[in-house]
């Protein structure tokens, strides 16, 4: 895997491109063990460990999550808990091998690779945090090496 010899004061011209920033709806499940959640009308809801706790869970006195006594309880079925939440997701290809130093030995030239992308997934990430003004660790990145060297990052918001 070789790239195009890196000099100093070099313009390096490569081809960018952006495959997708749209939003996609990503779905949260939590199962509970073996008998799922218990969940009262009022907003209450329990994880039942064991099946044989339901009908002590029914009967035993709850508080709303606004920290009141519950008066009415109304049961529903067991029940998974899901959320749907929306992240962002921007795709940015650099169709166009790394320019690799002249004098890197061959056998340093993974390390180096895999130090320069990282390095290169870091810098996007902190630099799409400034443009959009959040904290870098609402932004995730990972990157790899497409076909012919090629380096790819996503970025995700969380």
């Amino acid at each position: 895997m070789s790239g195009l010899p890196a000099e100093p004061g070099q313009r390096l011209t490569h081809k960018l491109g952006v495959a997708g920033c749209e939003e996609r709806p990503d779905v949260c499940c939590k199962q509970g063990t073996c008998s799922g959640f218990l969940r009262c009308g009022c907003g209450y809801a329990k994880l039942l460990k064991n099946p044989h706790d339901d009908h002590q869970e029914r009967t035993r006195p709850h508080r709303t999550p606004f920290n009141l006594q519950c008066e009415r309880p109304f049961w529903h079925p067991h029940e998974d808990l899901a959320h749907e939440f929306r992240t962002d997701v921007l795709q940015v290809r650099l169709d166009h091998s790394l320019p690799v130093p002249k004098d890197l030995p061959l056998d340093e030239l993974d390390d180096w690779l895999e130090r320069f992308t990282r390095t290169l997934a870091e810098a996007v990430r902190r630099g799409g945090s400034d443009l959009l003004g959040i904290e870098p660790r609402e932004l995730a990145v990972t990157v790899r090496t497409r076909l012919f060297g090629y380096p790819e990052v996503i970025l995700t918001t969380l």
